[in-house]
């Protein structure tokens, strides 16, 4: 119903479906797997072989490939852009997406894993970790997260980075 609520589908007719564009999805993690998601993951190749590389980031254990272990990130992906060739149940089906993991099983982080997850957006750096390239970053960052304290300002700098940096932070 959200789709239809804040009216994707006349964008879609127009042919605004986002394609060009790459979100960047900070939560759980995403199920790279997911048949909804996989074909628009930004690091599946046109073999269907998975480059992570400058495409996933986890802060929480540092696996290589993508995973959610809770599954809101991959709820969250979904609402972005998923679609299949039976439907579409996200608001841009044509856009790409890359992710970073900043909570764990249980749906908690840290500040500093979060800190650490907006600048890797800012210049996704290699599989080890390296060569960071700001050509990289995604166009918006979607975060479906919060934090317990309303007043906190910690994330000050890193906003205004990425706001200097032209993505758009959701």
């Amino acid at each position: 119903w959200n789709v239809e609520k804040v009216g994707a589908p006349a964008l879609w007719e127009e042919g605004i479906r986002g394609e060009g564009v790459t979100v960047g999805i900070i939560d759980t993690g995403v199920d790279v797997d997911h048949p909804a998601l996989k074909s628009k993951y930004r690091g599946t190749g046109e073999d269907g072989k998975l480059n992570n590389a400058y495409n996933f980031f986890d802060a929480v254990s540092g696996e290589k490939k993508p995973y959610d272990d809770n599954h809101h990130g991959t709820h969250v992906a979904g609402t972005v852009r998923g679609s299949t060739e039976d439907g579409v149940s996200g608001m841009a089906p044509d856009a790409k997406w890359i992710a970073a993991k900043i909570l764990d099983e249980e749906g908690s982080g840290s500040i500093s894993d979060i800190v650490r997850a907006l600048e890797w957006m800012i210049a996704p750096r290699d599989a080890k970790g390296k060569n960071p390239d700001p050509t990289k970053a995604p166009d918006i960052i979607s975060n479906s997260w919060g934090i317990g304290d309303p007043g906190y300002n910690g994330f000050r700098n890193v906003w205004s980075a990425l706001q200097e940096s032209g993505i758009t932070v959701v």
